[in-house]
């Protein structure tokens, strides 16, 4: 992939639109977005209308040029195969409610462990409206630290 993101890599927890909508902006961009999917299942918008033949019109749309891995979070053991992609990880998405991924051990302070120079990117809807922490403050990180 080529862009001005390109070396940049991101791991999306996130769900529906907000944080597919962000992430699809990095990857346009040219980061590689790896999108961390349920076992069996995968995301819920894979199932959406419209469909276009046994695919989602929307998932397509969201989550074209990411790659996918499927983690079961409530599983100890699948939940550390995470740790080599959360070690090269610049970027972590995620949208869950407040305390799930500390419930999980993948909150900031225990991904930081891992990775202490991964930025946090936490999408999530409150009183109906999406709070998104600024792009540009991760862009930024990125890049000095690129320079360093």
């Amino acid at each position: 992939m080529t862009g001005s993101l390109r070396g940049l890599k991101v791991l999306d927890f996130s769900t529906l639109l907000p944080g597919p909508m962000a992430t699809l902006f990095l990857a346009e961009a040219g980061a590689e977005v790896i999108k961390i999917e349920r076992p069996e299942t995968g995301e819920e918008m894979r199932y959406y209308p419209p469909t276009w033949g046994d695919s989602s019109v929307n998932f397509s749309l969201l989550n074209r040029g990411k790659k996918s891995v499927t983690v079961d979070l409530k599983n100890q053991s699948e939940r550390e195969k995470l740790i080599p992609l959360i070690e090269q990880a610049d970027i972590f998405v995620e949208q869950f409610r407040p305390g799930v991924m500390a419930r999980l051990g993948l909150d900031y302070e225990s991904i930081a462990k891992i990775n202490p120079k991964i930025s946090l990117l936490k999408t999530f809807l409150n009183n109906k409206r999406a709070l998104i922490n600024p792009f540009r403050n991760l862009l930024i990180k990125y890049f000095l630290n690129k320079l360093e």
